[in-house]
């Protein structure tokens, strides 16, 4: 995998793919809908998505997990830059 290049943004969001994204247990199943498409030769793109909330990368997990918790409204994307780590996992991990 190559380095990318100095200053640049590396997107670690997760894909929602109904095909691969996990769904947790209980949430709300990945529906993506595409009545019209520019591919279908319509003039015009129309879509309909439904997903539940815990769906896709998201950063408000103390509310997800602790009754009474808050999240902080950062000012700007400046809170979420800085160094980071990435490691490819293969296999699945059994506990």
């Amino acid at each position: 995998m190559a380095e990318p290049p100095a200053g640049s943004w590396i997107d670690v969001s997760a894909p929602i793919d109904p095909k691969t994204a996990p769904v947790y247990p209980g949430n709300a199943p990945i529906k993506l809908e595409f009545m019209l498409n520019y591919d279908k030769g319509n003039t015009l793109a129309l879509s309909s998505y439904s997903l539940g909330a815990h769906t896709g990368t998201h950063v408000d997990a103390p509310l997800q997990f602790h009754q009474g918790r808050h999240v902080s409204r950062p000012g700007s994307a400046a809170a979420f830059r800085g160094p980071c780590a990435g490691h490819r996992l293969l296999g699945r991990c059994e506990s």
